[in-house]
């Protein structure tokens, strides 16, 4: 796919983060896909997608949200260098329990950074996001799996 078209992809899923995604709030918990979707990219090995994502998404998140300029861009980049140093150093075969693992670690760690950045004492409600956010990354991973198995056959 088209690089131009990856990255409108991924600044439209920014704006999706944005507008639609507190309609699916449980508990004023709203799952952030763009932090989802960079781990699901690169635990499924869409490893520069997982980058441009990061980045783009981040930046249009960076341009609405409460945070100082680049939170969440740098946030997202570094939890993607991190992850990928990790799955370097330490793992050597992916599996789903690795994807629930890496998506409530990371979005529990983000949803303490943002509680912490807003001033306040992060609450169970994070375990929640957390919960939501792996609920949905599993789905995603679930789904890209399936596509990219499809995309190969036809190939």
């Amino acid at each position: 796919m088209n690089k131009f078209f990856k990255i409108l992809i991924f600044i439209l899923l920014g704006i999706l983060q944005l507008t639609l995604m507190p309609i699916f709030s449980i508990k004023g918990m709203i799952p952030n896909l763009i932090l989802i979707g960079s781990i699901v990219l690169l635990l499924a090995d869409f490893e520069e997608d997982a980058f441009y994502l990061a980045a783009f998404g981040g930046l249009v998140l960076d341009l609405a949200g409460p945070f100082f300029f680049g939170f969440h861009t740098i946030f997202f980049i570094g939890f993607i260098f991190l992850i990928r140093f990790l799955l370097q150093k330490i793992v050597t075969e992916l599996n789903m329990l690795l994807v629930v693992i890496g998506v409530f670690i990371f979005s529990l760690i983000f949803g303490v950074l943002e509680n912490l950045f807003l001033s306040r004492l992060p609450g169970l409600n994070i375990l929640i996001y957390s919960f939501y956010s792996t609920i949905l990354g599993l789905l995603a991973f679930t789904f890209l799996h399936k596509w990219h198995k499809k995309e190969q056959v036809v190939s």
